[in-house]
């Protein structure tokens, strides 16, 4: 089976035991549910999968996991705890098979009467994942990593009586230094860049024994996250990363972005020996090929009033990724974003149902239709693939890198979008994770997601659109820019109507259409949190907002700084919105 039929054949496990919602099932040698109920062990910590009484570790929490989704034979959860969950090291299927045969009790965690179900595996994985019990922290990720359908919504008070996060992984595992490279394996380090070869001489790929490829064994520090790149003007590219003591296959990529090349970042995890396999995607492919690795820099680090924790109010953005495009530090980045602009925006606004067609939104957003999907607040649809739309000006690297805006039905009343989406263009996107410029694009482009510049509140704010001073005259907006030093309504930025910026003479301010060079960072100001109140958002926590001044001279000079214009795209008004009860 192709890589590609095989991944397709795990998720759709994975998706159909998710719509099963299904309680633990049974296999071979594996731990099933008691006839008769019993008690969950003390703490509603559900029994151990892995043989060691004494924890529920992630390995026992991803097992658990995968039997509740229907997954039932000890193959099948090895491929799906490895290939996508992606806990490492790699799950074993000695570790399923031999595992305690004592029946398993998983705790009713989410509270409907039921114990045992996947949305209780999905919030005992959570738990032993993220070690907390953070209600925010949890349903993001069982909703946006796990994509649990309905989404979870666990409450402060019902996530205070999950177990505590003793969940540990076990100990005693011993600690593998790296082995020598063995004869006929070059080292490949980081950074450094090789060329070579496939040939007919080369071998063969164990897998997929029509194709031929070349092993480098991966030197790098454990802890660090390494950016692999794969190019090739002969061949169309792929890149696999393969455990090189078992054999299984880590991670793989065939094209990236918009180009046959591959790109891979790996999270060195110590005592695992990687291979960096090289190989085509056509059977019996060759030519030269050119192999580059670098450290990618870790997420950028906010200043305090800038924390991306999650919020204590009601407002909520709900991230989902709809491509694999962005890896998990870029994921993490946006998912940083969404829980600032939540510190700013607080007040709840009524639980919705969307309906909207596949593309109605333009270049494939949504990817599938949403069919009285539940939001609450905002859906954001992301990915990394690609803009939204491509003028001419967008193509190419430091051009436009990221475009969003809302779509599909007005909420009744304050004419606010419960859906939007955010492209970013993959020429760019590992430049900004580098440089640390990726959390304040995704911060300013979810800006427009919500509705600055691109909802049709706005338009009715502006003053003198298409002149050559246009001004923003939302009450709560003029305020706070008059109480730093300004004069009249907040200055607009010069662009084709509806105009969606303010004026760069607003300087270090988030939602101009320049952002400066790291290390210095933009402002969310006050300004910006006022004009969400004027656009209809109830409890904006203005005290959130970061420190600024307006500068006597704000003007960013040309080639100062990253610049994000043509960003702001305007979605059609459309599709069904229904009130919950």
């Amino acid at each position: 089976m192709s890589p590609r039929k095989r991944l397709f054949w795990l998720m759709a496990t994975f998706l159909l035991g998710i719509l099963a919602a299904c309680g633990l099932a049974s296999g071979p040698s594996l731990l099933s549910r008691p006839e008769t109920s019993s008690p969950a062990p003390e703490g509603g910590v559900a029994a151990y999968y892995d043989g060691n009484p004494q924890s529920v570790t992630i390995r026992d929490a991803a097992i658990a996991f995968a039997i509740a989704s229907g997954i039932t034979q000890p193959s099948q959860i090895v491929s799906f705890v490895n290939t996508v969950l992606r806990v490492q090291p790699p799950l074993t299927l000695a570790e399923v098979t031999t595992a305690d045969p004592n029946p398993v009790a998983i705790s009713d965690f989410d509270g409907d009467g039921t114990p045992g179900t996947v949305r209780d595996a999905a919030i005992l994985f959570a738990v032993a994942t993220l070690q907390t019990r953070d209600a925010n922290r949890i349903n993001t990720f069982v909703n946006t990593v796990l994509r649990l359908q309905p989404p979870l919504n666990l409450t402060p008070e019902q996530a205070a009586r999950l177990p505590g996060p003793g969940f540990v992984p076990p100990t005693g595992l011993p600690t593998a230094s790296p082995s020598p490279s063995p004869p006929g394996i070059p080292t490949l380090g980081v950074p450094q860049a090789v060329t070579g070869r496939l040939t007919t001489s080369s071998p063969r790929d164990p897998r997929r024994p029509t194709h031929f490829i070349q092993d480098f064994l991966l030197s790098a520090p454990a802890g660090q996250t390494v950016r692999i790149q794969l190019s090739s003007i002969d061949f169309d590219t792929y890149l696999f990363i393969v455990n090189q003591a078992t054999g299984e296959v880590i991670a793989e990529n065939d094209d990236f972005g918009e180009s046959t090349n591959s790109q891979l970042d790996l999270v060195v995890q110590a005592g695992i020996n990687y291979l960096v396999r090289v190989s085509s995607y056509d059977p019996g492919a060759t030519g030269a090929f050119q192999l580059r690795t670098a450290l990618v820099a870790p997420a950028p680090t906010p200043s305090p009033t800038a924390s991306p924790t999650p919020s204590a109010g009601g407002f909520n953005i709900e991230i989902e990724f709809i491509d694999n495009s962005l890896s998990p530090s870029q994921r993490n980045i946006v998912l940083q974003a969404a829980r600032r602009w939540e510190q700013i925006i607080t007040g709840d606004l009524p639980d919705v149902t969307v309906t909207l067609e596949a593309g109605f939104c333009g270049a494939g957003f949504p990817p599938t239709p949403l069919v009285n999907r539940p939001v609450d607040d905002l859906l954001v649809q992301v990915t990394g693939a690609r803009l939204l739309s491509s003028p001419p000006e967008s193509d190419g690297p430091g051009r436009v890198v990221g475009q969003a805006g809302p779509c599909g039905p007005l909420r009744p009343g304050i004419g606010i979008i419960p859906y939007a989406r955010i492209g970013i263009d993959p020429a760019d996107l590992g430049r900004l994770e580098d440089r640390g410029s990726l959390f304040d694009v995704v911060l300013h482009e979810l800006g427009h997601a919500l509705g600055f510049g691109t909802v049709p509140n706005w338009r009715p704010l502006l003053l003198n659109s298409g002149t050559s001073n246009p001004r923003f005259a939302g009450r709560q907006a003029t305020a706070e820019y008059n109480s730093l030093g300004g004069s009249g309504n907040v200055p607009v930025e010069v662009e084709p109507p509806p105009e969606g910026h303010w004026r760069r003479t607003l300087g270090l301010e988030l939602m101009t259409p320049v952002l400066p060079p790291p290390p210095a960072r933009p402002a969310l100001s006050r300004i910006t949190a006022a004009a969400m109140q004027d656009l209809g958002f109830t409890g904006v926590n203005l005290s959130a907002a970061d420190p600024y001044t307006l500068p006597p001279e704000g003007r960013i000079r040309p080639g100062e700084g990253l610049f994000l214009g043509n960003d702001a795209v305007f979605g059609p008004i459309g599709g069904e919105l229904r009130l919950l009860p």
